[in-house]
């Protein structure tokens, strides 16, 4: 092989290579463009979504008649004599020790223990709408499985596609040599043919 046709198949070389680099460069730009795609239509659905508004807090209780240290005595008497104690007898012990009448004493405990409910469920709901808020502008699982598949998808189409045209360019370049070789092949018979009749004197 002399040196011309080994710089030829190292040109080739060089060139199929920067050619399954672009091919592959094409190819991942393509993906990009399909995830891209993807993620602005899950985004434009999300902004047909409505967000929900965060329900209104629990009214504070409202009774100037409870201030801060006749609150603490309460919530020490109702420690202090626990659901032991017959109910009637608990709830005068604890009025003895507040120093108002049991059924006060008793109808406070209610209100503010309803109302420690009430602080704890709308916590909850408003936890719950922020988590629906969030999960309705991000991507679940199943639109990134979606957005990963469409982008392989892109990314093998244009793989499948460079390698088609690369196919398409070699055997394009396969014919031309098998025509070049025929026509020499043609042109030597043509010669010998040409010779034999010169010789045979026509």
């Amino acid at each position: 092989m002399g040196k011309a046709q080994e710089k030829r198949d190292a040109a080739e070389k060089a060139a199929a290579k920067k050619a399954e680099k672009d091919a592959k460069k094409a190819a991942l730009k393509e993906a990009r463009a399909a995830k891209k795609a993807i993620k602005a239509e899950k985004k434009a659905a999300c902004e047909v979504i409505e967000k929900k508004e965060l329900p209104p807090a629990p009214a504070p209780l409202d009774d100037p008649s409870w201030d801060d240290a006749a609150q603490a005595s309460l919530d020490g008497a109702v420690r202090a004599f626990g659901a032991a104690l017959e109910l009637a007898a608990r709830w005068r012990a604890v009025g003895d020790a507040v120093g108002r009448s049991p059924r006060a004493c008793a109808r406070r405990f209610v209100a503010v223990r309803g109302r420690l409910l009430a602080v704890r469920a709308w916590e909850a709901e408003c936890e719950a709408v922020r988590r629906f808020n969030v999960e309705a502008v991000t991507l679940d699982a199943a639109s990134k499985a979606a957005v990963e598949a469409a982008a392989k998808e892109a990314f093998d189409a244009r793989l499948r596609q460079s390698a088609a045209a690369a196919a398409a360019e070699t055997r394009g370049a396969s014919d031309a040599t098998v025509a070049e070789a025929m026509g020499a092949v043609s042109k030597a018979d043509d010669g010998a043919a040409a010779d034999r009749l010169a010789a045979s004197g026509v």
